[in-house]
């Protein structure tokens, strides 16, 4: 009995210490475990099953703060006396579980960047609580559920990107309340119901609008059309959209391409606007479409009225009363049908005269339009075996009227050029710039210059021959030229990756800081582009408007020089304009124009050496400094558009105050990469090559060869 007693007090003994222990262990993490941000970032780490590649393997419950954590982004606030998160980014990690509600409880995250994760649920409605939140980036896992009204609290969000999930419902109305938004992604989900009224009218400051591969349903808003700030592509293919297309929607940038494509949409296709240079394949997959640039042809007098309202269709049975918009009328006779079809009769023979008629007199301009094409494409081969003299002597070459091409794999004539489907992607001064996809597959970027008067002349022939000899991988390359007095086009090779402005652009936002490595292989391409260029066996030139726009990417993110002798080609016009256009023609003067604008914009660059404003034609220096200046955005993360800081100094100059009083450089780069260690000693590397580029006197700046070099040994030691 004593043991037995003797035990029971011992376990009633330690059952109370252990009470004790848990009490004391509960008052210390109160006291001394994480804050309340860093709980609410717990609870997503607890909700987190899988994690492959240990992304939370330093969320530690007895920090005092989350702000050290993997993917995780502090910032200080004047009404906090501790530092607050403000962004949770860790896409493409793999996590697999759902994202709590208690995320919500966050106050000031302003990021969140969850994409291409393997999370399931749903959507919180808790999590809407975060009302400063900018970004949310949720793309790529597989969401359920519906998207809460609450969205439309965020009245400063920027980017919701929701695509790639499975979630359902429809599209909340309150998100039209989301007026800073400037990116609404809500593509390959299963949301119905119609598409929301009031976004063109409230989300005016919107640039990214993609619905598609959805089950969408009703009529496309017309005041979708008053998106004035729109680029890339307005998408809303791939669902079920009916009836017709509003007019208005031919009001969007003319940079912006419709796809449409795979919706039960019907009627004839406008004609105003974005739709004039739209090509068929945005209106594929809808039946019930007609009109240019569909190979359909809309009714005289369609069967069924396009505008039809319901109850006001007509029977069709023989003696029924019709009743269309308030009249009615009693099924025809015999004698009405027989002088009908007798006067359908007479009209068509009349119509069909007239058609023939018509095709005889064209038939025979056309071919005499060929017979001067074949003579003048004879002259044009010898630059013009019967030239007319201009002033001063000058011989003026009858136009080419044909496709030359400089590379025999490219085979397509002039005629399928100007059938394939073509996009706008970009415009500027010296004209659009198309995607074009020929029958074949094949697909190229036709620069279309936009100057209309210009005859063809020998020196003009001189300097596309010029540009259709350069012949390097980093360097777009010219496939062919077409030259006439009312149209000119350049048909380059067709780099899918976009350009580097965009690239450089889109890290600051959603799609995450562009890595290190594709960065420094992006310099070193343009180097050795731009170092052809200068060094090449043919001569050496100058390209004269480097920037990050003309550096064009591939599919592998590989850099190629755009627009070489462009600017030279343009001022050439300028010159033939004096006495050399076609009489009755008055483009010149807006030739003139564009050149000066031209000039004076980029006298007004950032890209621009100091000594630009002594010397009017530009040099390889030029080029060097322009070259240097690239090198500093993509080491610092800066794009040149956006401010740099409140004095919006330049980035020059901002680069060498920021370094003043400090023996390393590493505070002006992009802190996204500064990750490991040899990334940081290349970043420097490459800084010492930038700051040489951009020396104020020209003759310190190095020749581009010795920069190809210098940057083609960065790298290479951490790469074995």
């Amino acid at each position: 009995m004593q043991v037995d007693k003797w035990r029971h007090n011992f376990i009633k003994g330690f059952v109370k210490i252990l009470l004790l222990l848990t009490f004391l262990l509960q008052t210390f993490s109160c006291t001394a475990g994480v804050n309340s941000d860093g709980r609410a970032l717990l609870s997503f780490k607890w909700s987190i099953y899988s994690d492959p590649y240990l992304s939370l393997s330093d969320w530690n419950e007895w920090d005092p703060t989350p702000c050290n954590w993997s993917g995780i982004s502090c910032l200080k606030l004047d009404s906090d006396k501790n530092p607050r998160v403000v962004s949770l980014q860790l896409p493409h990690k793999g996590l697999a579980g759902s994202i709590p509600k208690e995320l919500g409880n966050l106050t000031y995250l302003r990021n969140i960047d969850l994409q291409n994760n393997q999370l399931i649920g749903m959507l919180h409605q808790e999590l809407f609580d975060a009302l400063f939140l900018r970004n949310i980036i949720l793309s790529g896992n597989q969401l359920s559920g519906i998207i809460p009204a609450e969205v439309g609290n965020l009245t400063d969000l920027l980017y919701l990107n929701l695509g790639n999930n499975h979630l359902v419902g429809s599209i909340p109305d309150t998100v039209t309340n989301c007026a800073s938004l400037v990116s609404l992604v809500l593509k390959e989900n299963a949301f119905t119901g119609s598409i929301p009224y009031g976004m063109g009218s409230n989300l005016t400051l919107l640039q990214q609008l993609d619905l598609s591969s959805n089950r969408l349903t009703g009529s496309i808003p017309a005041d979708l059309g008053d998106l004035s700030h729109l680029q890339g592509t307005l998408n809303l293919s791939y669902n079920h959209l009916s009836g017709l297309i509003p007019a208005t929607l031919g009001k969007v940038p003319l940079n912006v391409s419709l796809d449409l494509q795979q919706n039960d949409l019907r009627g004839p296709i406008p004609q105003t606007g974005r739709f004039a240079i739209q090509g068929p394949s945005a209106f594929l997959g809808n039946s019930g479409l007609c009109g240019f640039p569909l190979k359909v042809e809309c009714p005289s007098f369609p069967s069924e009225p396009w505008n039809l309202s319901p109850g006001l269709a007509a029977t069709g049975s023989p003696g029924a009363t019709v009743v269309i918009q308030g009249y009615e009328s009693k099924s025809l006779g015999i004698k009405q049908t027989v002088a009908i079809a007798v006067g359908d009769v007479f009209g068509i023979a009349v119509i069909s005269l007239s058609f023939i008629y018509c095709y005889m007199r064209h038939t025979f301009r056309k071919a005499k339009k060929n017979a001067r094409t074949f003579s003048e494409r004879n002259s044009f081969r010898y630059y013009g075996s019967s030239p007319r003299e201009g002033p001063e002597g000058n011989s003026i070459a009858t136009d080419p009227a044909d496709l030359v091409r400089f590379s025999k794999d490219f085979n397509f004539e002039l005629d399928d050029l100007l059938k394939a489907s073509a996009y706008v992607l970009g415009k500027c001064g010296s004209g659009v710039v198309y995607k074009a996809i020929l029958e074949g597959g094949t697909t190229v970027a036709v620069r279309s210059l936009g100057i209309e008067g210009v005859q063809y002349h020998k020196e003009i022939g001189n300097q596309l021959q010029i540009m259709g000899q350069v012949f390097h991988p980093n360097v777009v390359r010219l496939r062919a030229y077409f030259w006439s007095v009312q149209e000119k086009l350049l048909v380059y090779d067709f780099k899918s990756g976009g350009n580097l402005l965009a690239a450089l652009q889109a890290c600051r936002t959603a799609k995450g800081p562009l890595p290190w490595a594709t960065r420094l292989n992006i310099a070193k391409g343009a180097a050795r582009g731009l170092a052809y260029l200068h060094d090449c066996g043919f001569g050496k030139y100058v390209h004269g408007d480097i920037k990050p726009s003309k550096i064009l990417l591939d599919e592998n993110m590989e850099a190629c020089i755009a627009d070489f002798n462009l600017g030279k080609l343009q001022s050439l016009c300028d010159v033939v304009c004096d006495g050399m256009l076609v009489p009755g023609s008055r483009t010149c003067s807006n030739i003139r124009e564009t050149a000066i604008d031209e000039l004076q914009l980029f006298r007004s660059s950032p890209y621009q050496p100091p000594d630009a404003s002594k010397n009017l034609r530009p040099t390889q220096k030029w080029d060097v400094y322009a070259f240097g200046v690239i090198l500093l955005e993509l080491l610092t993360g800066r794009s040149l558009p956006a401010k740099l800081a409140a004095s919006e100094s330049d980035l020059v100059t901002w680069v060498h105050t920021s370094s003043q009083g400090s023996k390393s450089f590493s505070k002006v780069l992009d802190p996204l990469l500064l990750e490991r260690m040899h990334v940081q000693h290349e970043m420097l590397e490459v800084l010492q090559i930038a700051l040489s580029c951009v020396a104020i006197a020209p003759e310190q700046r190095p020749r581009m060869k010795h920069i190809a070099e210098s940057l083609g040994k960065i790298g290479c030691s951490s790469s074995k």
